[in-house]
């Protein structure tokens, strides 16, 4: 029999979206290569994560620099992905509530059950964008590019189970001579501990 529309979509988005996370894998791989001076593997020593060769490229996409950052720590290295993150953002930015900003508070942060940022290294954590972003240049003449981020929690953090969705995120990059970086996030919560997030106003509800 012939599918229905649903059945036709969902396939095609969960295909699409393993292929994506598998380039940002193969992404970071070749960074590591690149810029690891041409080694074998990543960095495995303990004193100098794999992770702090990935840069910034002018190659990657906005949506891909966002998905590099929350992902990075999904490898159990939260130090290394927590500078990546420093990396990846632009001079001024820094999460809501982690004062003074730096890469060592946002590990700290992250590897505490009881702050809303310890999702970023829950396994099951999953990455949508359900929007096109919008895309702009500012006052001073620099491109932005805002996206709307949904953090999903599904099994193993397949795209082909059921899940829900932990969070929405509000993301916004800045152009600049080395690609991409974080300007500004929003972070909505929808976890009953944690909701509606840090700086957050519940949302009001349209039914139910």
């Amino acid at each position: 029999r012939g599918a229905t529309p649903g059945e036709e979509r969902r396939p095609a988005r969960s295909d699409a979206r393993r292929g994506h996370r598998a380039k940002m894998a193969m992404a970071c791989w070749l960074a590591a290569l690149a810029l690891n001076g041409g080694q074998s593997g990543p960095c495995t020593s303990p004193a100098q994560s794999w992770l702090s060769s990935v840069r910034p490229s002018i190659a990657l996409s906005s949506a891909e620099a966002i998905e590099l950052s929350l992902l990075a720590m999904q490898g159990g290295d939260i130090d290394g992905g927590a500078a990546l993150w420093l990396r990846f953002s632009a001079p001024s930015f820094c999460l809501a509530a982690i004062e003074p900003w730096g890469a060592p508070a946002l590990a700290l942060a992250v590897r505490d059950s009881k702050s809303q940022y310890s999702l970023l290294a829950d396994s099951r954590l999953a990455i949508e964008f359900p929007t096109e972003p919008v895309e702009r240049f500012d006052s001073d003449g620099i491109a932005v590019s805002w996206h709307e981020v949904e953090l999903e929690l599904r099994p193993g953090g397949r795209f082909d189970s059921e899940g829900y969705t932990a969070a929405k995120l509000g993301w916004e990059n800045e152009w600049s001579s080395k690609g991409w970086c974080t300007r500004h996030v929003s972070w909505h919560d929808f976890r009953p501990a944690f909701r509606p997030g840090i700086g957050q106003e519940e949302w009001p509800r349209i039914c139910g």
